[in-house]
């Protein structure tokens, strides 16, 4: 009964051990991977106390009042346990009511409260995750400031979230947000060398991330380096094969350096990936028609 219960317990909690670490951080517990698994532990309780209620017939009484005592404390730990759960809000701020200040439950309640329209609350729980380091709370935070007509400050947290990316590492496309709109408005503004050298960082810094190359190409491809842009679309492609605006502006490039054949190919995938593509399907129309 032991050996069984416990082969139960692992085939189905190990699959979450798989998962413990995501985006940079590492979970070594969650409530959801005891739903099932924890039902060995409960049968393999319940099998021993039936078993000493039976073989001991003195011991039926007491056996039976411990249970009441346990089961009605599980009820009232598992009341609690669920009120963290009550509300997104409920869940990300639970870490702080411990005195516990972390830096993605920040960022979570701060994205709870800016649903909710509590804006200053929503930015000043940015902030604070921001000063602990999170890349993406430097976005969010930046953003809000732009939305309410402060870009000046935008402009200062997304460099401080490159900073933070460059201290901390990219651990996922959320850690490169403040490049992509950093790089955005000085673009936007005319300062095309200091924008792109911005997004050529993010290449560097997070190699493997296809939306990096993917905005870094189209930058490329709309300053006229086509082939430079190609190269680093079609990194985009390999890094992420379903992405069809990878796909879509590679075949734009490969159009400009002559190599029909091959954007043909890339828009059909575009098209595979996604019918409704925004001209894709005029592209190919051009290109077949070629």
């Amino acid at each position: 009964l032991v050996a069984w219960a416990t082969a139960w317990f692992l085939i189905l909690y190990i699959p979450h051990l798989l998962t413990f670490y995501r985006n940079g951080f590492v979970f070594l517990a969650s409530d959801r991977a005891l739903y099932l698994s924890g039902i060995s532990v409960f049968l393999l309780v319940s099998a021993t106390v039936i078993g000493i209620a039976t073989r001991i017939r003195s011991m039926k009484t007491p056996v039976m009042a411990g249970c009441v005592i346990v089961v009605g404390s599980l009820a009232v730990l598992s009341h609690t346990q669920a009120k963290i759960w009550e509300t997104s809000e409920s869940l990300a701020r639970h870490p702080e009511s411990l005195g516990v200040q972390h830096t993605l439950f920040l960022n979570n309640a701060g994205a709870t409260l800016q649903m909710q329209g509590r804006l200053e609350e929503a930015i000043e729980a940015y902030m604070k995750a921001a000063e602990l380091g999170l890349p993406q709370a430097h976005y969010n935070a930046g953003k809000m400031y732009a939305a309410n007509g402060n870009p000046g400050k935008a402009m200062m947290l997304y460099e401080a979230g490159i900073e933070a990316a460059r201290k901390r590492g990219v651990h996922g496309t959320p850690d490169l947000a403040t490049h992509f709109a950093a790089a955005g408005i000085l673009l936007n503004q005319g300062r095309v060398e200091e924008g792109m050298k911005i997004l050529h960082d993010a290449t560097v810094l997070a190699p493997k991330n296809s939306p990096a190359h993917l905005n870094f190409g189209i930058q490329l491809l709309k300053l006229n380096q086509v082939k430079l842009a190609a190269d680093h679309l079609k990194q985009a492609t390999e890094l992420n094969r379903y992405s069809a605006a990878a796909h879509f502006h590679l075949a734009r490039a490969l159009q400009e350096l002559g190599h029909s054949k091959e954007a043909i190919q890339a828009v059909r995938r575009t098209l595979q990936i996604d019918p409704e593509y925004e001209g894709a399907r005029g592209l190919l129309f051009e290109l077949e028609r070629s």
